[in-house]
């Protein structure tokens, strides 16, 4: 930067801009917001009318344990309200594969987080970790999904009824059983089997020792890797079986356990729109009672980049589904190790040919590409590019529409 008085790179010191020191910046306790979230997964809950609060949990009894019958606060209906658990139903599941639209062929769940029920679950400090979230969405997406992780890695499965209901079954083994496997599973549960067995075999070829100068240097190198780069651990995206969205603040959600989440009804005026918050619209911070305020394209620039932005626009072009992989898996040809690599590009990305093993990186097998890709042992999403124009009423005197 240039400063009063001077050139160069003596100016920007003397001119007055100075140097920002890393412990002087206040950066956001991941902990504490971790520890909050997982709170919030667990203990939010929902107003529902008693007709449609069986929506997943399953039956009608009002007399539950976790059902709290309220008096209706909606003067135009007659149906009595009632507080359900909000996840917690939804991630039981999830963990025993009770997927709502069972003749569809997309067996994946879906898990909206809306900010604004972060905000009225706790107003203070859900108001805070929102603000967080909208500014920093892609690390606390991880983030989030680290915690239902964690939550459905404690959860047990349970045992079906005849209506489909999730009761609580006495043996695991049984419950497990009755759980909806499919190819995917399989696969996953012989992958888990391989690692322990070549877990203990290498164990036991150190004397059952866990530690150990080869096992601690194999540790600092799979450390060092590039998330990018090829790994024998197994990526948590592999194993999910759900895909997370963050609604911005004033958006609701639209699928279970939302599908049928009461709201009392509220007339809105037309004058609480005014256009003289775009500044902080672009900012995501301001929406109104009827969902987010969308900003235009030309108001996107680089303050934005991490952040969770609302926009407004007409689609011009679309381009055909394609599948992405965002999780490749490879075989070695040499020593029989499955590898892994997250992609983080989903237009493109390079394979990997070499083979990041113990094995092989003792046999310095240099130039050998024996690693080779397995489409089914790897994950696709639905990839799907469109091309956004500024709507006529966005767009200057004068200028021409942004894309």
């Amino acid at each position: 930067g240039r400063g009063g008085g001077g050139d160069g790179g003596g100016g920007a010191v003397g001119g007055g801009l100075g140097v920002v020191d890393a412990n002087d910046i206040d950066y956001p306790n991941y902990e504490d917001d971790q520890a909050l979230i997982t709170s919030f997964l667990r203990e939010h809950t929902i107003l529902t009318s008693s007709s449609n609060a069986d929506g997943g949990t399953g039956g009608d009894d009002d007399d539950s344990s976790d059902v709290l019958l309220e008096p209706s606060a909606d003067p135009q209906t007659s149906k009595p309200l009632r507080r359900i658990p909000c996840y917690p139903p939804h991630f039981q599941r999830i963990k025993n594969r009770h997927y709502y639209n069972q003749s569809h062929d997309n067996h994946t769940f879906v898990v909206e987080i809306p900010l604004s029920e972060l905000t009225s679950w706790d107003s203070i400090r859900g108001l805070d970790v929102a603000q967080r979230i909208l500014s920093n969405t892609l690390r606390y997406h991880d983030l989030i999904c680290t915690v239902i992780d964690s939550i459905l890695q404690s959860m047990e499965v349970t045992s079906l009824d005849d209506n489909g209901d999730e009761n609580a079954g006495d043996g695991g083994v049984e419950n497990e059983s009755r759980r909806r496997r499919d190819a995917n599973d399989v696969w996953m549960e012989q992958r888990i089997a391989a690692a322990q067995q070549e877990r203990q075999a290498s164990t036991d070829a150190t004397g059952g020792e866990e530690g150990g100068l080869d096992n601690d240097e194999a540790v600092v190198r799979r450390q060092q890797q590039n998330a990018n780069e090829a790994t024998e651990d197994f990526p948590p995206l592999l194993m999910r079986r759900y895909e997370l969205r963050i609604l911005p603040m004033g958006r609701r959600g639209m699928l279970p356990p939302f599908a049928q989440q009461h709201f009392a009804t509220k007339t809105i005026s037309t004058e609480e729109e005014d256009v003289g918050v775009q500044k902080s619209i672009a900012e995501g911070t301001v929406s109104s009672a009827a969902g987010p305020l969308g900003v235009s394209l030309r108001h996107i620039r680089s303050r934005s980049m991490g952040r969770l932005v609302t926009i407004r626009g007409m689609v011009v072009r679309t381009s055909d589904v394609k599948p992405a992989c965002v999780v490749a898996t490879y075989t070695c040809d040499a020593c029989g190790c499955e590898i892994y690599q997250v992609v983080q590009n989903r237009r493109e990305f390079m394979p990997q040919r070499n083979c990041p093993s113990d094995v092989c990186r003792g046999q310095n097998r240099v130039g050998g590409e024996t690693l080779y890709l397995q489409t089914r042992g790897s994950k696709f999403v639905k990839f799907q590019e469109l091309r956004l124009q500024e709507l006529p009423s966005q767009v200057p005197m004068g200028h021409i529409p942004s894309e």
